[in-house]
């Protein structure tokens, strides 16, 4: 009897290791995101005008980030001055939506805060991140 108990430890403890994969080999890979800003285009100048300091200013608007499949996308807006190569980006936004709309005052603090001068025209660059998680510590 006990003689067959350790034939059937041996045998299951066997089918165990068999049953295993090797996850040595396990890759995790990104796979890019394909979406583009749909307004405003290129080039497109906006008069920040102080005595309208609540008035919309500008809305940005975007497509969504496909990932090949669904999840849950936060898009991050960032800006930085024209030129500069986002730098020194300024994050002004966190969204799970694919537009934002600032004020003529949120916009002003905004590109103040990029480096720009209050009130005078200037390139502004503005740029759309996506992620799909967060990373916990």
């Amino acid at each position: 009897m006990k003689n067959k108990l350790n034939i059937f430890l041996v045998a299951l403890i066997s089918i165990g290791f068999w049953s295993c994969e090797d996850e040595q080999d396990l890759m995790f890979t990104t796979p890019p995101a394909e979406f583009a800003i749909l307004t405003p285009d290129a080039g497109t100048s906006v008069v920040l005008t102080p005595e309208l300091d609540t008035n919309p200013a500008l809305t940005v608007s975007w497509e969504d980030a496909d990932y090949g499949s669904p999840t849950a996308i936060t898009y991050t807006v960032e800006i930085a001055a024209g030129g500069t190569d986002f730098e020194n980006a300024i994050e002004v936004s966190t969204t799970n939506g694919t537009t934002i709309t600032w004020t003529v005052l949120e916009l002003n603090n905004a590109a103040v805060a990029a480096g720009l001068t209050p009130f005078v025209e200037e390139a502004l660059d503005i740029r759309i991140k996506s992620d799909t998680g967060t990373i916990s510590s």
